[in-house]
């Protein structure tokens, strides 16, 4: 896709900045970690044990979510400049289900693990990954669809990743 930036034309790049990966990471472990602590809770009826485990949730998943956060940005599928605000860009909502249902697996295989890490008990652990897959799914979709509509750390711009001649092609291409 080309796009003008200062006058010039350019490949664009769309892209989220790492503060806004940051903060992403922040807003979704503080309500995630809590909801895994009270499944913990729950599960295990020990609030040393649950408070354990939340605090393993947040270091780790916060690693997790915010990887996941780079490798999507650099992932094109389902991604498109708005038309209303040209400076932003904007998920579809498969992009949003597909990074949802790859994400909440993977942090759900987490959470069970760092549920069996600290207790000990499959049966414990089995029944907060699942539980944690089941709830969090949907909060995940609400966290993204609600980030999308914020114009934070959102970047379109020029790609300085081609040489002159590659965007001379892709412009011939284009006519």
């Amino acid at each position: 896709m080309l796009c003008r930036s200062f006058g010039a034309w350019g490949i664009c790049k769309m892209a989220d900045t790492l503060q806004r990966s940051a903060s992403k990471t922040a807003t979704y472990r503080f309500t995630g970690s809590s909801i895994t602590s009270a499944l913990a809770f729950l599960a295990t009826g020990n609030i040393g044990s649950a408070l354990s485990i939340g605090a393993k949730d947040v270091f780790w998943k916060s690693i997790l979510y915010f990887s996941n956060e780079r490798i999507w940005n650099n992932i094109k599928f389902g991604r498109y400049v708005d038309e209303e605000r040209p400076n932003e860009t904007r998920d579809t909502f498969s992009r949003v289900l597909v990074k949802g249902l790859i994400y909440r697996l993977v942090g759900s295989v987490a959470s069970g693990a760092i549920t069996y890490g600290t207790t000990g008990d499959s049966n414990v652990s089995f029944n907060v990954g699942t539980s944690d897959f089941v709830i969090k799914f949907g909060i995940f979709i609400g966290h993204e669809l609600g980030w999308d509509k914020l114009s934070f750390g959102k970047f379109i711009g020029q790609d300085k990743r081609y040489e002159e001649s590659e965007l001379i092609k892709v412009m011939v291409e284009n006519d």
